[in-house]
């Protein structure tokens, strides 16, 4: 019931939090320069997500249940461990994102470079209470992260744009401090929740009793082997994964094929073309793998009614990517100008976003047709 309950709170939370930053989003895009745009969206979040995927996620996955041998201290010194490999990365990484990468216009420069050193700052505040954040999930904190995320996420939206609409010459810099206070609230709300589960006379943290037990230990630094393997595990496969989320921006990046203006604005339509798969596609293909885990069994002949479902699925979506194809190509450009202005509905962005909806019709069957031949595969191996 309560992962029920907090899965009904996070997709609530998620539905609030993307109308708000449509909306922003929309305001913010009249008011500031596709450079600005570039900089901000794809350069600087591109950073911030290296940073957090060499440095966080993998010992994430592997310390999100109790230590089965006890071995509380080696699993929270296994975490710590994401602090110095985050710092080490950032300057790293911050050193080539300013020194090797493409510039933009010099009267961004300076912005720039304090907003990398910025979002920088905030991916190692980000990484200073994983400890925390994994304690709480493993002892179930589903609607207080639920909470904590939707917050810092809206404060920082707000931030943004009121900065833009206070100094839209500075967006750069002031969208560095946004996301390193967001960063802190976070910090300052995990750090606290910490503190007040530990001195409650009722603690479900048990065998965790003070905040020593979870603060760095230089006398005790061994870590748990079979966590660390386990790590070293998801941070081999999640490096595909983060090439096929990020790899357009690491390309375009690395390489200097777009301008940054250019990035910018693919960016934005490429978030409005994938709005269709994640509200409307991604629901009916987690139902798609649901309804074909139950009906296809091993050993048994595939029921006839499971391939009419799959075929009136498969029409239902087709329908709808048509719909799509068909007046996306005709209203792009109405689109486009009403969402951003001229910024977006002139010269890239239009073709971009029709490019995009030849990829909706494709993908509104290729995800139901992918569920159905997996599982009927499992089932003959």
């Amino acid at each position: 019931m309560a992962h029920l309950r907090a899965a009904l709170l996070n997709s609530g939370f998620a539905i609030v939090l993307r109308v708000i930053t449509f909306v922003l989003n929309a305001f913010i895009l009249r008011h500031i320069s596709g450079e600005v745009l570039g900089v901000i969206n794809v350069r600087l979040l591109l950073l911030v997500d290296t940073i957090i995927f060499i440095s966080r996620e993998a010992f994430r996955k592997a310390c999100l249940k109790k230590p089965s041998n006890g071995d509380w201290r080696g699993t929270i010194n296994l975490v710590w461990l994401s602090v110095p490999i985050g710092i080490a990365s950032s300057l790293i990484f911050g050193y080539i994102w300013i020194y090797y990468f493409d510039q933009p216009s010099p009267e961004f420069i300076d912005q720039y470079v304090q907003a990398v050193i910025l979002v920088s700052l905030s991916a190692i505040v980000e990484l200073s209470f994983e400890p925390f954040f994994v304690i709480g999930q493993i002892f179930m904190w589903v609607d207080f992260r639920a909470m904590v995320d939707f917050t810092a996420l809206l404060i920082r939206a707000v931030l943004l744009t009121l900065a833009v609409m206070w100094d839209p010459s500075r967006t750069i810099l002031l969208f560095g401090m946004a996301h390193l206070f967001s960063s802190l609230i976070q910090w300052i709300a995990y750090f606290t929740k910490i503190r007040y589960e530990l001195k409650s006379e009722d603690s479900k943290l048990a065998p965790l009793v003070s905040l020593h037990q979870i603060l760095p230990n230089i006398s005790d630094t061994h870590v748990d082997q079979e966590r660390k393997a386990l790590a070293i595990s998801f941070w081999k496969q999640g490096i595909l994964k983060q090439l096929l989320t990020e790899g357009e921006k690491y390309v375009f990046t690395w390489f200097s094929l777009m301008t940054l203006e250019e990035q910018g604005i693919y960016d934005v339509v490429a978030n409005l073309g994938a709005l269709i798969a994640r509200l409307v596609f991604s629901k009916v293909e987690e139902s798609a793998y649901v309804y074909f885990n139950q009906s296809i069994s091993r050993g048994n002949k595939v029921d006839p009614k499971v391939i009419k479902n799959l075929v009136l699925m498969l029409r239902t979506m087709s329908l709808f990517g048509y719909v799509v194809l068909a007046f996306g190509f005709s209203y792009s450009h109405l689109l486009l100008h009403l969402y951003g202005g001229s910024k977006l509905s002139n010269g890239l962005g239009h073709s971009l976003l029709r490019g995009h909806c030849f990829l909706v019709f494709l993908m509104a069957v290729n995800g139901n047709f992918s569920y159905f031949f997996l599982k009927v595969k499992k089932m003959h191996l």
